[in-house]
């Protein structure tokens, strides 16, 4: 269930999370991408670079692995 970014807690581990932006107009397009959530609060792309304030998502759904490959491996 998408989520609010502003309102996320800090995870006890770094944490991969689904993103979304809203589009800045009716017509506009959703983003998404996968950002790390760390223990401190800070957000970050995949190579681990800082988010600025005006770069924030504006929701997160959490990552699980598919219930199909439990047992695999």
């Amino acid at each position: 269930m998408w989520q609010p970014a502003k309102n996320k807690q800090a995870p006890l581990a770094r944490q991969q999370v689904l993103c979304a932006w809203q589009p800045n107009k009716k017509e506009g397009q959703w983003t998404y991408d996968v950002l790390f959530h760390w223990p401190d609060g800070e957000w970050t792309d995949l190579c681990e670079n800082p988010l600025e304030q005006e770069d924030m998502p504006d929701y997160w759904e959490a990552i699980s692995q598919p219930s199909w490959t439990q047992g695999i491996g």
